[in-house]
């Protein structure tokens, strides 16, 4: 790595451990009795946050008394199930019958609900803290998605609306290909002739685009 980008990515590499470490410690402050087995001393930045997942998330499935079985793609989907379950109810216009107490402690019940989902949001978030992926290939695409990841995680953290704030990553330029002409012209003729061959010179010109478009782009 040269060393414009070995200084950029200690410096991105630093934000990810601050924002980890210091969202780690409030949980442990104040949701310690439900944190994972500790990690041995010195683990790497990708174990430590998957550490920090699987705690976010058994404090997300603390609310619903869930399991913590399966991945952390199943989990979340678990969660999400029961989130949906809680906030959009079956019962609802049983609910509604028993007047300001049925809607009080049902809206007690979303706001419990849309607590764990903060949470468990919050898991997905810092996924981008993963110490390899700007490393392994240090490219300017790699560094804004991390970024980005890191600012949506911000986001969800002040409680903002996912994805209706995007920071700014400095000036951006576009560049615009014009592929070779593919001549249909020539296919119309054997296209008519019979279906077989009109499925032929389908899959022929769709092959031919998918090749302009590959030999279009510019790796980043």
């Amino acid at each position: 790595m040269a060393a414009p980008e070995q200084a950029l990515y200690q410096r991105l590499f630093g934000l990810g451990a601050y924002v980890m470490n210091y969202v780690g410690q409030h949980y442990q402050r104040f949701y310690g009795h439900l944190a994972p087995p500790p990690l041995p001393a010195g683990a790497a930045l990708g174990a430590q946050v998957e550490w920090l997942r699987d705690f976010l998330l058994r404090v997300a499935e603390s609310y619903f008394a869930t399991n913590s079985r399966g991945t952390i793609m199943d989990r979340c989907r678990r969660l999400e199930s029961t989130i949906w379950e809680r906030v959009f109810r079956e019962d609802h216009a049983e609910v509604l019958s028993h007047g300001v107490l049925g809607r009080g402690l049902g809206d007690r019940l979303a706001q419990d609900a849309e607590a764990a989902n903060g949470h468990m949001r919050l898991a997905e978030s810092v996924r981008a803290i993963t110490g390899t992926y700007v490393l392994e290939h240090p490219t300017a695409t790699r560094f804004a998605e991390t970024l980005l990841l890191l600012g949506q995680s911000l986001d969800r953290i002040q409680g903002k609306p996912y994805g209706q704030t995007v920071p700014y990553l400095g000036p951006r330029c576009g560049r615009l290909t014009a592929g070779h002409p593919i001549d249909l012209t020539a296919r119309y003729g054997v296209y008519q002739s019979s279906r077989p061959a009109a499925r032929q010179c389908v899959e022929e010109v769709t092959a031919a685009i998918a090749q302009a478009f590959a030999e279009a782009i510019v790796p980043s």
